[in-house]
């Protein structure tokens, strides 16, 4: 496991883009054993179809996937270690950024072959307490062609999504610039996307009201614990 201490790099990267990267916050045998720990569950039927939005009504041309809920009082043996680091990263952005998080939720996710989730914030509408979104990837020899990447939008005009403060070589709200000194040629900017492959032991942690994210179509089992950090 990954110590906090080591993160002040990531904690940059949030406070510049609004989301990190953390490779190897578990090692294989943890993230084996929690998988193992995922299929008994999906064999006693513990798992539900994941559902959209406050009514969770489940709706498959938006998101294809299976869930467990964690309970808050009672979570997983095996995802113990994983949720305490979770809840010392609450601690360590309150004390850092004033945030006010106060709790966490979290489920287990498991994306079959020809999963997927539409492009979509993690807030719902009317609401937001979800603050921070983490993600951890369990899955082992993961390569391309298996897909199932994350792929998460952010807008080029802002350097900080969650402050709304422009970068100091700011776009124009416009995202059009006329460039004099190329005879008044025009540039456009266009908005950027980062593809984030779900290896095992990997951790993607961003602010969940503001950064648009999709599931790209899976060809194999995908396993992974997702959770908010809350106010």
């Amino acid at each position: 496991m990954t110590a906090l201490s080591d993160w002040s790099a990531s904690l940059a990267s949030l406070e510049a883009r609004g989301f990190f990267v953390l490779d190897d916050m578990l090692g294989d045998s943890a993230c084996a054993e929690l998988i193992q720990d995922f299929d008994e569950r999906r064999r006693q039927g513990q798992f539900q179809d994941a559902g959209v939005g406050a009514s969770a009504d489940v709706q498959r041309k938006i998101r294809k996937s299976e869930l467990i809920w964690l309970e808050p009082e009672n979570p997983p043996m095996k995802a113990r270690p994983f949720i305490d680091t979770m809840q010392d990263l609450k601690n360590l952005l309150n004390r850092n950024f004033y945030m006010g998080l106060n709790e966490w939720e979290a489920f287990y996710s498991v994306y079959r072959p020809g999963s997927f989730y539409r492009r979509h914030v993690d807030n719902f509408k009317g609401k937001n307490n979800r603050i921070i979104t983490f993600i951890l990837y369990l899955n082992q020899n993961w390569q391309r062609p298996k897909g199932g990447e994350l792929r998460i939008y952010w807008d080029p005009r802002k350097a900080n999504p969650s402050s709304g403060k422009n970068h100091p070589s700011a776009v124009p709200d416009s995202m059009q610039e006329t460039l004099p000194s190329s005879g008044n040629d025009t540039m456009i900017w266009q908005e950027c996307f980062l593809d984030i492959e779900p290896v095992a032991g990997r951790l993607v942690v961003f602010h969940a009201p503001e950064i648009e994210h999709e599931v790209l179509p899976c060809h194999a089992d995908r396993y992974c614990i997702t959770g908010w950090l809350r106010r």
